[in-house]
């Protein structure tokens, strides 16, 4: 079986007047999220990106907001870092947890 490849291009000019004056990273942003919406709709078909660097470009950024968010909610205290989770879960209701073995 042999494996095909279908290209999708990377226009910056024309990702640049479809979408306005966007930010590099958000013209990659764009151009990576149709790849992967092809992808998703078409998963027999092995669909690539021909700009590496757009689609790395992207990588990277998504990388650091997830980062910078990571960092908000900890300030936050919606997630905590050092959190110890329990070895073992107890399925049921509230009160089989309280009436379980402890």
């Amino acid at each position: 079986m042999f494996g095909y490849q279908i290209p999708l291009p990377f226009d910056r000019e024309e990702q640049e007047s479809v979408h306005g004056h966007e930010s590099l990273e958000d013209i990659c942003a764009n151009y990576v999220q149709m790849i992967r919406v092809e992808q998703a709709c078409y998963p027999s078909i092995q669909i690539v990106p021909t700009d590496d660097d757009a689609y790395a470009l992207n990588a990277s950024y998504e990388q650091a907001v997830l980062e910078r968010k990571e960092r908000e909610f900890k300030e936050e205290g919606v997630i905590s870092s050092g959190k110890k989770y329990p070895d073992k879960y107890v399925s049921g209701s509230l009160h089989d947890a309280f009436d379980g073995p402890a």
